[in-house]
């Protein structure tokens, strides 16, 4: 039988966007990185990605403990093969800011017990992580978050 909670986390995945300067920017919900690949070759500009979410259960005796993992990618471009590094500061500063942003609307969104499809999921853990030449050259934030 299928989880419940991982239904739930794969829709809010799928109507995930946030804000980029009055611009809102919808998750592209992908499953691998050939996917991500062949989903992102015609795009330009800064892009998320949201990865289908996945269920880990460890069990120890008589009982388990279970977590739901998720990440998104907010990406652009080409950023480390323009040359021109101030660019590419500013650039990857950018995608930090929207990497946040992505970490404080789950956060929020999660905590606030207005968001049904996040009811009874807690942010058990966070890792924010630069990233180069991913999905075929695009760079910049990998945000993976684990939900018990």
């Amino acid at each position: 039988m299928m989880n419940p909670d991982l239904i739930r986390l794969n829709d809010y995945l799928t109507g995930f966007s946030i804000d980029n300067d009055g611009t809102p920017l919808k998750a592209i919900m992908t499953t691998a990185q050939a996917d991500a690949t062949s989903k992102l070759s015609f795009l330009s500009g800064v892009q998320v990605l949201a990865a289908r979410p996945d269920e880990r259960r460890t069990y120890n005796g008589d009982s388990y403990s279970r977590s739901l993992n998720t990440a998104f990618f907010v990406v652009a471009k080409g950023l480390a093969q323009s040359g021109d590094y101030e660019m590419e500061n500013e650039q990857y500063r950018l995608l930090a800011r929207l990497a946040a942003a992505i970490v404080d609307r789950v956060m929020s969104d999660s905590t606030s017990g207005v968001c049904n499809l996040l009811s009874g999921l807690a942010v058990a853990s966070v890792d924010i992580a630069p990233e180069s030449s991913i999905f075929g050259g695009w760079c910049g934030y990998s945000v993976e978050i684990s939900f018990e």
